[in-house]
């Protein structure tokens, strides 16, 4: 498998440890039920996928579920990270402060583009929100700035932040902007059909 978010999800620890709950081990049978319904992951990814959530929900409480913590062991991200903050929003899709395995695996196949009719533009709100650090409806130079110094650092990869501007404002080059220099969502729509096209 190539180096996706799902392989990069696997914990260190070899054993995976039991959900002790009766009713998240039920939970998890029907999550799986439905991903193979609206997802194309092989049986192998989805049992993969499977085995790395229960390691994941296990880190600090075994209760079947994925806390922001938890993700952010997996992550290797910093506490204060607009990363992590974006991606723990992006599979936390009904809000409730964790992460189920429907919205894991579901947020992955959106991720990875393994989807079954998901519209296009669907995935580009996810994507776009991503972006959107601060939440206002736009990309500007420093949601993306802030996003991809955290990224980066999630990677342990060391880039200056000269080198950090120099890429953003080579990537806002690409899109057409509001008046205020940012790019909002029928602008990245735009260029993203164009790039997939």
């Amino acid at each position: 498998m190539s180096d996706t978010l799902l392989s990069r999800c696997q914990c260190k620890n070899p054993q995976s440890p039991p959900i002790t709950h009766t009713m998240a081990a039920a939970s998890d049978a029907a999550h799986l039920a439905r991903l193979r319904e609206v997802t194309t992951f092989t049986p192998e990814e989805l049992q993969q996928l499977q085995v790395n959530f229960r390691r994941i929900s296990a880190i600090h409480k075994p209760n079947g579920l994925i806390d922001r913590n938890e993700l952010q062991s997996v992550v290797g991200a910093a506490e204060n990270s607009a990363f992590l903050d974006s991606l723990f929003k992006m599979l936390d899709q009904d809000k409730s402060g964790a992460i189920d395995f429907y919205e894991f695996g579901v947020g992955l196949a959106i991720y990875q583009n393994k989807t079954k009719a998901v519209p296009d533009v669907d995935r580009f709100k996810l994507f776009f929100k991503l972006h959107d650090v601060d939440g206002d409806g736009e990309i500007s130079t420093r949601d993306l700035e802030t996003m991809l110094k955290d990224t980066f650092a999630a990677s342990f990869m060391r880039v200056s932040d000269e080198d950090i501007r120099s890429l953003a404002t080579a990537t806002f080059a690409k899109f057409s902007l509001t008046p205020r220099g940012t790019i909002d969502f029928q602008s990245f729509c735009a260029h993203a059909r164009a790039s997939i096209a």
